[in-house]
């Protein structure tokens, strides 16, 4: 994955507010009512998504991720970047700089289309 297509560290994503979830047995099931699309989120992913509501920076969601989850700190911080990444490609986050600029959404790039398959920490669809 390329670093151009991350948020940046400092960055705030935030869930679309008309996206519906559900939490289940730590796991989560996203609803996204513009395609209706479901999407299954695992434990660590579900996590990532709670942690996603605008006031949280992209470093300390994964701060928080290593506080939760036992794993190498750089294997962690990939999986967080790695799910928000999905997250975004599905059109289901925002993110905002910040620096409290307007909020923007992200085009998928070739980079996304590439990666597919779920890691640990990304959204199973």
């Amino acid at each position: 994955m390329s670093r151009l297509n991350r948020p940046s560290n400092s960055a705030l994503p935030l869930r679309r507010a008309d996206v519906e979830w559900i939490e289940l047995d730590g796991e989560a099931v996203v609803h996204d009512p513009r395609t209706g699309g479901l999407h299954r989120l695992n434990v660590s992913a579900a996590a990532v998504w709670a942690a996603c509501d605008g006031s949280s920076t992209v470093d300390e969601i994964v701060g928080a991720m290593r506080d939760s989850f036992a794993g190498r700190d750089d294997a962690i911080a990939h999986d967080v970047h790695e799910a928000l990444r999905r997250l975004r490609r599905e059109g289901l986050l925002d993110v905002r700089r910040s620096d409290h600029s307007p909020t923007e959404r992200s085009a998928p790039s070739a980079d996304d289309s590439a990666a597919d398959g779920a890691r640990p920490g990304s959204p199973a669809d």
